[in-house]
């Protein structure tokens, strides 16, 4: 009974300070970005909407510290921390509770990430800039066509012209097979699809150059093939966010990008980075929880309560600050995802231990 009435009260201002946060910072978006919006209202609503949800994922964490921060405030104005110390009540029977659902909270929004959840912000931002269904052109990159035991078979450039990640298609593909830093082939291909792990081609042209160039004989060999398959593993949405500052992807496509990335040669910090922020970095909230209730008086007679709420949302706040720049200057490049993110967790963790 005792954890259900800590509870109760805990998850009640979680949500209302999860709530009042999101809110808060979608109407101050909107009011920024008013006049840029497309004039559509169902795309106005769905703005609202996805941002909304982006605005959830970023507020999640330290909106549990503060219903934390309230729930401790209540316990100990209304002198109900005393009457559970009274009772043989210790803090690690009433910081439990807590500190599991926290967990619980954490778990259920990484969870979130694999559904289309992740892609909120992404979603938002198409309609804000394109007032469209998303597409992407002109997408170069280098790919290593390989066998099962990892030998390379052919290296190629890759240029795409057109891409619809949601039709799973792509417009004006062309591919340049290098070998001895010349190019030996080229193929042009004018529709292709995603199916299967791997990109049909309906149909393409194939260009070959001569490997010995001789008088009155052809230097260009051309060639039309129908039915066949290129860029195994390439998933639309990861050719659509693979040049982007900050990756977001579900967490199932993150692991297979992370795999791929690795296999291809191409460096994986940002994947890196964005798997960190979603599954570790949020774990900052319970652990500080920990910390924060120490600090905290046994009644408000001990203590200027206000001092120590004020004092506990700035440090949080802080704290939250620093560890969400770390995780932006991470995405840069300019830090070491296992520095910026997963050592401070590490530090708190350790500092948590000692609280309890």
């Amino acid at each position: 009974m005792k954890d259900l009435y800590i509870l109760k009260y805990f998850i009640k201002y979680f949500i209302i300070v999860l709530a009042s946060l999101s809110l808060f910072f979608v109407v101050l978006d909107v009011a920024n970005v008013s006049r840029e919006l497309p004039q559509s209202a169902n795309l106005k609503i769905l703005y609202f909407y996805y941002q909304f949800l982006s605005a959830s994922s970023i507020m999640y964490p330290i909106s549990i510290v503060f219903g934390a921060i309230i729930t401790f405030t209540k316990l100990i104005r209304e002198n109900i921390l005393i009457a559970l110390y009274s009772v043989g009540y210790s803090n690690r029977d009433i910081l439990t509770p807590i500190f599991i659902t926290s967990i619980g909270i954490v778990l259920i929004f990484i969870s979130l990430h694999l559904l289309d959840f992740a892609y909120a912000k992404n979603s938002a931002d198409d309609i804000l800039n394109r007032g469209t269904i998303r597409n992407s052109n002109n997408l170069f990159f280098k790919y290593d066509d390989k066998d099962k035991n990892g030998n390379i078979l052919a290296k190629y450039y890759v240029f795409f012209s057109r891409l619809y990640p949601l039709q799973k298609s792509a417009e004006d593909v062309r591919l340049f097979r290098i070998e001895d830093r010349k190019i030996v082939e080229f193929i042009r291909v004018n529709i292709a699809h995603y199916e299967k792990n791997r990109w049909f081609v309906p149909s393409a042209r194939f260009l070959h150059n001569a490997k010995n160039f001789e008088l009155q004989k052809e230097a260009i060999h051309i060639e039309d093939k129908n039915g066949f398959i290129i860029l195994k593993g390439f998933k639309p949405a990861i050719l659509e966010r693979l040049f982007e500052s900050e990756i977001e992807f579900k967490l199932t496509d993150l692991i297979e990008t992370i795999e791929l990335l690795s296999i291809q040669g191409f460096s994986i910090e940002k994947a890196k980075v964005s798997l960190f922020n979603i599954v570790i970095y949020p774990f900052f909230a319970p652990l500080l929880i920990l910390i924060i209730f120490r600090f905290f008086p046994l009644s408000s007679r001990f203590a200027n309560l206000n001092l120590v709420v004020f004092s506990s949302i700035i440090v949080s706040l802080l704290f939250w600050g620093m560890l969400f720049a770390m995780v932006k200057l991470s995405f840069s490049g300019t830090l070491v995802a296992e520095f910026a993110i997963i050592l401070p967790i590490l530090l708190i963790a350790i500092s948590s231990l000692f609280s309890l």
